[in-house]
């Protein structure tokens, strides 16, 4: 057998990795926790308060120039910039929802387009606002922009003084493995004021139509002003109806038209358009006018909708009339016309349908005629994570849900340093899942807080930074250094090759943020030799007992010592919204369940969620399992709309829902009362055939 000797230089490439070079860690995690990491990556939220990791590698700014940035593909000269929305009328739409920056290649004279909405959204729900350069938007006609100039990105990625780019997709908070009852099964406690800096945004989408068989409702209205819907900007009212729609009966009109009636909505008689939840901000309306529609909606109705119409229209004009024009100048230039991108092609041809005569194209929308008005309103809204369910992790795959959310700070741990954890998790999670990189991470942090804490306290001895004297710098300096040397980094040699001012920026940079540590997974030390170099230095984290307050007002302390030191926490995109303890689904006229269409699914103040019905081989496994009685329980529970209402009526009454000794008294309600059974009988009873139930012996 050949002797393979191991070569002490082989190391773990960070370029090898992909997305796990973000954790320098990874290495002491377990596959299984590696792997999930990867998931948490590609679930991520987009929070509004979050801050760079501590312990970076360096992928960080990679990151950075890969986001859902909007910028310039190729370097083009910028030939007009169109906003929609924008100066239609006394009466017109006066927020801009989206710049259209027209540019021309500088090597292949092509034009193309950048489309930069306020607003993104590829998720269902979840989504960012948009940091627009409006500074140079307001300037940039007829520049010549770089390529990759960034018009528009994701509030996570922020510019330093220095033009280094920072990725944010997380937040490090004060961190405390403890062993307490909430966090049994993987939850997590959390500060109330910690959960604030995880708040994002989540984005709906509202569609509906009338004018063919009925009228919106004046709901956001007055007697003089006709509203059927919030404008760009405003909220949706705490009752959460968007909107609403009535039909029209020439018979009842009097009662049901009047400036006083339409300003009423009928649960019974109307069809409103919820939204998921309340404090909603319109961001975007699009309206679609089909003029082929053969009636009229009543006039006053239409006033606000037909505002958004021409708003839209004279968008698709604005873009015409700027091509055009970009045309004129190429032709002086070249006989041909200006070659355009797919893309703006796309965008003409919407243009000049959207401003041309179209009384004569038949519209539909999946498969369906579009009625005279359809309307899409995309409602903002602001989300802080709570006890709904929200899911956080570390960057080790160590995910949990939170259970507790602390109302006052001074409720959390603290320890004998006054350290006070910010999110606590379970210790003996560690161990279970086979991530000892968590405590790395937990360590390093901790070492890095140190080094803040002694550069902070001498530059605060001498009055702070602006007064520190100019002999004292290199000293503070000396401080920061020889802490950063016990990580054994390209950063130690990369600092003591700065001059004097970039020294006294270092310093801010440490006083105002954190002590940033650059540590690769390809490092010269391992994790734990750099604990063991920090071991005995005045740099090494102290543990310390802990004070557990009891919310009342008292509290005790710790018989065992605790380390309380940042860790990296980010937030999954799987976080419900709504107290939904049970669900049901759509029934169509037979009383069959079936999905809630795009058209229906804000009908009504809840979401139906379909129930999935089991198919032939599904069902012939199950009863292979669970024997026919199990199969026939569980098709009856889902089909049965008497079964499905009392089932729901046992768990949400039940003094223990999760233990519920009988959901369905089968003497009461017998099988059968299934409507796909019921439509089966009825068919075969015209052939002399009866379905009965036979119970399994």
């Amino acid at each position: 057998m050949t002797n393979i000797t191991k070569d002490p230089d082989l190391k773990i490439r960070e370029e090898l990795l992909s997305l796990h070079a973000i954790n320098p860690f990874i290495a002491e995690s377990s596959a299984p926790r590696c792997l999930m990491l990867s998931g948490h990556l590609s679930q991520l939220v987009t929070i509004e308060g979050g801050s760079p990791q501590i312990i970076q590698t360096g992928i960080d700014p990679q990151l950075a120039d890969n986001t859902f940035s909007r910028k310039i593909k190729n370097d083009s000269r910028v030939m007009s910039i169109i906003k929609r929305y924008n100066g239609v009328s006394a009466n017109s739409v006066t927020s801009t929802t989206e710049y259209l920056v027209i540019v021309e290649d500088i090597e292949t004279n092509m034009l193309d387009v950048v489309t930069i909405p306020t607003f993104h959204k590829l998720h269902q729900y979840f989504g960012f606002k948009y940091n627009v350069n409006e500074d140079l938007l307001s300037s940039a006609v007829g520049m010549v922009l770089p390529k990759d100039t960034v018009l528009a990105d994701s509030p996570s990625v922020t510019v330093d003084s220095e033009g280094g780019k920072e990725y944010s997709f997380g937040c490090p908070l004060n961190l405390a493995y403890l062993h307490v009852p909430e966090v049994t099964g993987d939850g997590i406690v959390i500060s109330e004021s910690a959960t604030k800096k995880f708040r994002y945004k989540t984005y709906e989408t509202i569609v509906m139509e009338f004018g063919e068989s009925s009228f919106p409702l004046n709901l956001y209205g007055d007697k003089d002003n006709y509203k059927i819907f919030p404008d760009i900007g405003e909220y949706v009212n705490p009752d959460r109806v968007v909107a609403a729609t009535r039909k029209y009966d020439s018979l009842m009109s009097p009662c049901n038209t009047s400036s006083n009636d339409v300003r009423n909505y009928s649960a019974y008689f109307d069809k409103p358009y919820y939204s998921k939840s309340s404090g909603g901000k319109v961001v975007d309306i699009r309206i679609f006018q089909n003029k082929k529609s053969r009636k009229s909606v009543y006039t006053e109705t239409t006033t606000q909708a037909e505002k958004y119409v021409v708003g839209l229209t004279k968008y698709y004009a604005d873009i015409i009339s700027a091509y055009d024009n970009c045309n004129r100048q190429y032709r002086a230039r070249n006989r041909s016309d200006i070659p355009v991108s797919p893309e703006f092609h796309r965008l003409l041809v919407d243009a000049y349908v959207a401003t041309e005569d179209t009384r004569y194209v038949r519209y539909t929308n999946a498969n369906d005629i579009v009625d005279l008005f359809r309307v899409e309103l995309i409602i903002e809204h602001d989300t802080v994570p709570d006890i709904l369910g929200a899911k956080a992790s570390t960057i080790h795959g160590s995910k949990g849900v939170i259970v507790k959310v602390v109302k006052n700070d001074s409720d959390m741990p603290v320890d004998a340093n006054g350290i006070r954890a910010d999110v606590v998790f379970d210790p003996t999670s560690i161990p279970s899942r086979m991530n000892p990189s968590n405590l790395y991470e937990h360590y390093f942090s901790a070492i890095s807080r140190k080094i803040k804490s002694m550069v902070t306290s001498e530059v605060n001895r001498y009055g702070g930074i602006d007064a520190l004297p100019d002999n004292k710098v290199g000293l503070i300096f000396e401080i920061l250094t020889n802490g950063i040397k016990l990580f054994g980094t390209e950063q130690y040699e990369a600092y003591l090759n700065t001059t004097y001012d970039e020294r006294v920026n270092i310093i801010k940079e440490v006083i105002n943020k954190e002590c940033y540590v650059y540590y690769k997974i390809s490092s010269k030390l391992k994790p734990y030799q750099v604990v063991m170099n920090v071991k005995g230095t005045e740099y090494e984290p102290v543990l310390s007992k802990y004070y557990m307050p009891d919310g009342n007002g008292g509290g005790k302390w710790s018989h065992d010592d605790v380390l309380i030191a940042p860790q990296y926490i980010i937030l999954l995109a799987k976080t419900p919204e709504t107290y939904l303890a049970t669900s049901s689904a759509k029934t169509n006229h037979y009383d069959m369940p079936i999905p809630a269409s795009p058209r229906t699914r804000q009908n009504t103040p809840y979401r139906n969620s379909p129930v999935k019905i089991l198919s032939e081989t599904g069902s012939r496994l199950y009863s292979a399992y669970v024997g026919r009685s199990g199969l026939a329980e569980m098709k009856d529970r889902a089909n049965s709309i008497a079964t499905h209402k009392i089932v729901y009526e046992s768990v949400l009454c039940a003094e223990r829902p999760t233990d519920v000794d009988t959901l369905v008294n089968r003497a009461e309600y017998p099988f059968g009362t299934d409507k796909s059974l019921e439509i089966a009988n009825t068919i075969l009873n015209t052939s002399g055939i009866e379905l009965e139930y036979v119970k399994e012996k």
